[in-house]
């Protein structure tokens, strides 16, 4: 779920955004009311992506209000989602901190987006 969320988010982006062309088919719209920018905000990704989405997002929002949140989150970020692969111990040493306190923090953010997933501890 972590390592597929920058995707998922790319996805839900996509599917939010809203065309700025004009309907130049010149086919009449069939008079009913068009409401697209409610339509485009009701948009989602298909049930598991969404779930899966929605667990690391709440996870993330959790995770920053804790103490040292912004350092916990800058830790997941640069574990999964930069673009050069690193490893845990690599970046436990570029935030600064133990490197158990790193492996814990890394951990309760796993557990916290299967809780926020729906599974039981």
């Amino acid at each position: 779920m972590v390592r597929n969320y920058p995707l998922w988010k790319s996805e839900l982006e996509q599917l939010h955004s809203q065309s700025v062309t004009a309907d130049t088919g010149g086919m009449p719209s069939g008079g009913e009311v068009s409401r697209k920018t409610e339509n485009i905000a009701l948009r989602q990704l298909p049930p598991a992506k969404q779930n899966e989405y929605d667990a690391v997002s709440r996870a993330l929002e959790i995770t920053a209000l804790m103490p040292d949140g912004e350092r916990r989150c800058d830790l997941i970020r640069q574990v999964y989602w930069k673009g050069k692969k690193l490893r845990i111990t690599d970046v436990i040493m570029q935030i600064g901190v133990a490197e158990a306190t790193g492996w814990r923090w890394h951990g309760a953010f796993i557990k916290l987006v299967g809780e926020c997933a729906g599974y039981e501890r």
